[in-house]
């Protein structure tokens, strides 16, 4: 009888210790298990929007970057559909933008991940825009709520009050995404101010680190 009480003992003892392992990872790692697929918009002779010297492209990477360490560090497995500036058009490719959005919709597909977030910067003619603001389309239900998490996240920590849109500009790529997902306008290039911020490190840290903060939200 001794002895069985002792097994037992020793048994739940180690259930503890084991779930208590498993709720400590959970709070130091919040995104272990998940894999996130990033997508840095344009790349190579596609620089996106500009202004003088000051290349989307480049700004879109150096945010991504940015934002898979984050997301690494936190247990995430990250994919990157580039990690240097290229686009992902084929070698002399007849379109070579519709080349590129094939490769990415081919990428992110077949990614197997549980999450796609895509990285732009925003350009208008009035340079009094500013303000990160994200988008989705509504292939799937959850591309809103995670909208929402991103933008509130962003919304409270660079006091700005912009809201989610469903992506009507880029009907091509998107739509044709079986991963869940955002696009996410991380600033308007056109906006002197915004600008400023964009080039900054410390910035583009402290924008890796807000997104990295809502999707922990949104997953836990």
């Amino acid at each position: 009888m001794k002895k069985v009480f002792i097994f037992t003992f020793i048994s739940v003892w180690f259930l503890i210790l084991t779930v208590f392992k498993v709720d400590a990872n959970n709070l130091t790692y919040p995104l272990i298990g998940k894999i996130i697929i990033i997508d840095p918009g344009h790349g190579g002779v596609d620089n996106g929007a500009s202004y003088k010297l000051v290349y989307e492209d480049e700004i879109n990477l150096s945010i991504s970057l940015k934002l898979r360490n984050e997301l690494e560090k936190n247990g995430a497995a990250v994919i990157m559909t580039r990690e240097e500036d290229y686009d992902l058009s084929r070698p002399n490719a007849l379109y070579r933008k519709k080349s590129d959005f094939d490769n990415r919709i081919k990428l992110i597909n077949n990614s197997g991940a549980d999450l796609y977030l895509s990285i732009h910067l925003n350009y208008y003619g009035n340079a009094k825009y500013y303000g990160p603001q994200v988008f989705y389309v509504n292939n799937f239900e959850e591309n809103k709520i995670i909208a929402q998490f991103i933008q509130e996240e962003l919304n409270k920590n660079l006091n700005t009050k912009r809201v989610i849109k469903i992506n009507i500009n880029t009907n091509y790529m998107y739509p044709k995404l079986n991963v869940k997902g955002a696009l996410i306008e991380c600033g308007f290039l056109s906006n002197p101010q915004e600008r400023k911020n964009l080039q900054s490190d410390e910035y583009q840290e402290k924008f890796a680190q807000i997104i990295t903060s809502a999707i922990i939200k949104y997953y836990n």
